[in-house]
């Protein structure tokens, strides 16, 4: 605070704000003296006051500084649902389309082979025309498959002098495929028998056993 005398009062007093011109406050001071002695004290301190630059310089406070200006971040922006807000456009997703997929083609199935192949006898035990056979002897037959039907109806033991038919038992075996005749009293010495595959003998998928004989001699 400064005090300042006029030509019209002698103790008025002025608040002088000094900007930083560059040059020292006494020597502003010598100005001012020097302005009121002849009569401008008033526009001085006005200037003075408003910063308003003397001699042609400029007052670096008018000079807006670069930290003063307001930075991108600073910038007011409109609130959502204020004044000018405009709602954003939901952006459309598009759902890839499925890519459809071959299927494999189905392989046909295949049909079962049929058979049609008649089953037939591999083994007979005495064979044809065996002569000096055993009287207690078994016969036995063996097939080339797994039969049906193999039976005293459908193998049987003839006594070829007297004609008739010996009293016997068979047994079948599926897992060896074979069939054991057994005469329940024996056979008679020296004396011609027959061994009769009658008709109904068939494989598993019905196809039938040929009918066949055959004839072996008893020996004494």
């Amino acid at each position: 605070m400064h005090s300042v005398a006029g030509p019209t009062s002698p103790k008025r007093r002025y608040r002088i704000a000094l900007p930083d011109w560059g040059i020292g406050s006494d020597v502003v001071m010598l100005m001012l003296v020097v302005g009121v002695a002849v009569g401008i004290a008033v526009p001085v301190s006005i200037a003075v006051l408003s910063g308003a630059p003397l001699f042609g310089t400029t007052d670096r406070a008018a000079v807006e500084p670069t930290s003063a200006r307001p930075s991108a971040a600073m910038v007011s922006r409109p609130v959502p649902g204020g004044l000018g807000a405009s709602t954003p456009t939901p952006t459309s997703t598009a759902k890839p389309t499925p890519t459809a997929t071959a299927k494999p083609t189905a392989k046909p199935t295949p049909r079962p082979t049929l058979d049609k192949k008649r089953p037939t006898i591999t083994s007979r035990n005495p064979g044809p025309g065996a002569v000096g056979v055993a009287m207690n002897r078994a016969i036995r037959i063996v097939f080339s498959e797994p039969v049906r039907n193999a039976s005293g109806a459908t193998i049987q033991l003839v006594n070829v002098e007297a004609g008739w038919t010996v009293r016997s038992t068979v047994v079948y075996d599926a897992a060896k495929r074979t069939a054991t005749l057994a005469p329940v009293l024996g056979m008679y010495p020296n004396t011609d028998y027959r061994v009769t595959i009658l008709a109904g003998i068939t494989d598993r998928a019905g196809n039938r056993l040929k009918p066949t004989s055959w004839t072996f001699r008893v020996g004494s």
